[in-house]
């Protein structure tokens, strides 16, 4: 039996071509990916610096709390914005 192997070089594969268009778009879409985490991890961050068995005398409280929540809801918003433009499209 003749052993394949895991991955084949070609010297022009079609698939490497990076064009400034392509280059653009990954680096949106790794932003957006690392962007879309965001707002969640924000969100479970702000219910836990107000536990005393966590954050103990450190616990936030007053405005910089809700400075903190002001924060996390328009980074949702921001994330459904871009959503929204990857279904509605447009150049």
């Amino acid at each position: 039996m003749k052993h394949r192997p895991l991955f084949y070089l070609h010297p022009d594969p079609p698939h490497c071509y990076l064009t400034p268009r392509l280059l653009v778009q990954l680096i949106a879409q790794q932003r957006f990916r690392r962007g879309a985490t965001a707002a969640p991890v924000m969100a479970m961050l702000m219910i836990l610096v107000r536990k005393n068995e966590i954050m103990g005398d450190l616990k936030v409280r007053g405005w910089l709390y809700g400075l903190g929540w002001i924060g996390t809801v328009a980074m949702a918003f921001c994330i459904i914005g871009i959503r929204a433009t990857l279904f509605i499209g447009g150049n």
